[in-house]
């Protein structure tokens, strides 16, 4: 599977992409009164700047990515996550109730990519199980996001059954490769002890 937009950046030119990001770590709660308000736990935060700087990465990659909107829940998980990617495109993030846990639709999606002026990508920042219900419908095969995953497809792919992802990217392979090395490498050392 794809884990950068190098391969896909013919897409980007003859079709804009949309991403489906699944929010970062977000804190533990003591029942559904509270849901719409937890937050990013640290881990949340930092899986969050990941996506960020991926995306960033990618357009400094000189990858014909133009993102022209970021979309997001108004769940504050959903922005802690938005806010950083939105950033480092230089956007703001724009909020719609239609991606609250349980509302995800294709045609949600629709409206949201139709709505967008001019010509680009656009990035939808949401929640699970409904992210890969999505997916389930528009290609017909579902798997679960993991928190801070990025997935991709050309917009030309929105129909149900009819789309195919062209690429996904889990948070961890995000990290920077001296770190995820150097982490590995500790790990095995504190094993061997």
């Amino acid at each position: 599977m794809l884990t950068d937009l190098s391969t896909t950046a013919i897409h980007a030119k003859r079709g804009a992409l949309l991403f489906l990001v699944r929010h970062g770590e977000a804190g533990p709660h003591a029942g559904l009164a509270d849901d719409p308000t937890r937050p990013l736990t640290e881990k949340g935060k930092r899986q969050a700047q990941r996506v960020a700087q991926w995306f960033k990465s990618q357009a400094e990659n000189g990858v014909a990515v133009s993102v022209r909107a970021v979309f997001a829940s108004p769940l504050t998980r959903t922005q802690e996550t938005a806010k950083p990617i939105a950033a480092a495109l230089g956007l703001k993030v724009q909020t719609d109730d239609a991606l609250k846990p349980g509302k995800l639709t294709i045609g949600t999606i629709r409206r949201l990519v139709d709505s967008v002026k001019g010509y680009g990508s656009v990035v939808i920042v949401s929640h699970e199980p409904d992210l890969s219900s999505l997916l389930g419908q528009m290609t017909g095969d579902v798997e679960k996001l993991s928190r801070g995953e990025v997935v991709w497809m050309t917009w030309n792919d929105l129909r149900a059954g009819r789309g195919r992802v062209a690429g996904r990217v889990k948070n961890r392979a995000m990290a920077p490769l001296e770190k995820s090395l150097l982490a590995r490498l500790l790990r095995a050392a504190q094993a061997i002890r």
